[in-house]
């Protein structure tokens, strides 16, 4: 990209890529990641992701998507495998997330595919607009305004779908490191497993914040005085009980889903 380029014009550019780890069941390695330069800091960004689409992608035999220029109507994308598909979003544009995730998917099932895209703030260009993941999981690229970037592109969503598979080189090492990390959660790690699983990220605030690692008043700092008044661990406001994995693979599943 060059130098000053306009974060919502057409020489900006979204990209989505996978880990090493991706699509070999290893744990936690559900994380893909999304850069492109901020509308809302006007400087670079990259924000990660739990859910499908890593593995989807190097399923796809794909370690990155590159998404450039200015869609002439709104579109969204089709990947499947090696081949790009351009699909007229008239028909999706203004919808929320998840409605318009299930309008991409089409019949294709939830579980067989990747999808993100934008909502009605991404479309509008609100400089914080997150690019959300999965249908009704509500994981997203959040911070820094990449939302409002795919909107600028005119682009709603894209889904993936990988129908290879990913080979590992040393199955047999990368199963007993799959097992230390078993071992460590059910022992040493066991404290901390068990935190995450009742409050997630919240579980390390105490831990953040005396690192500086808070966002705190539009990051002019890294710590909160007040963090024990939004800590799950230190008040009782009735948060859900119900947990789901952020991803794939993940062995100490925190988010917390609504019970019905």
């Amino acid at each position: 990209m060059p130098a000053r380029a306009d974060p919502l014009g057409p020489q900006n550019r979204l990209f989505f890529t996978a880990g090493p780890l991706s699509g070999t069941r290893f744990y936690y390695s559900s994380k893909a990641n999304l850069t492109t330069k901020s509308p809302l800091t006007g400087i670079y960004l990259y924000s990660i992701c739990s859910g499908r689409l890593p593995e989807e992608m190097r399923n796809a035999g794909l370690w990155a998507i590159e998404v450039a220029g200015i869609a002439t109507c709104p579109t969204y994308l089709v990947i499947k495998d090696r081949t790009v598909d351009f699909r007229d979003a008239s028909g999706i544009w203004g919808l929320e997330t998840a409605m318009a995730q299930s309008r991409m998917l089409g019949q294709t099932p939830p579980d067989s595919a990747a999808v993100v895209g934008i909502g009605p703030a991404g479309e509008e260009l609100v400089p914080s607009a997150a690019v959300f993941s999965g249908v009704g999981q509500y994981r997203c690229f959040g911070r820094g305004g990449a939302g409002s970037v795919m909107g600028s592109k005119r682009l709603k969503g894209i889904v993936v779908i990988g129908s290879g598979s990913v080979k590992t080189v040393h199955e047999e090492e990368l199963r007993r490191a799959r097992k230390s990390i078993s071992d460590k959660l059910r022992t040493t790690a066991k404290g901390w497993a068990t935190a995450w699983r009742r409050c997630e990220t919240a579980a390390d605030l105490e831990t953040t914040n005396e690192f500086g690692m808070i966002p705190t008043r539009n990051w002019q700092t890294g710590q909160f005085e007040a963090w024990r008044a939004i800590g799950k661990s230190t008040t009782a406001m009735g948060w859900p009980t119900k947990v789901r994995p952020c991803g794939r693979y993940c062995p100490s599943a925190g988010v917390r889903g609504m019970s019905k």
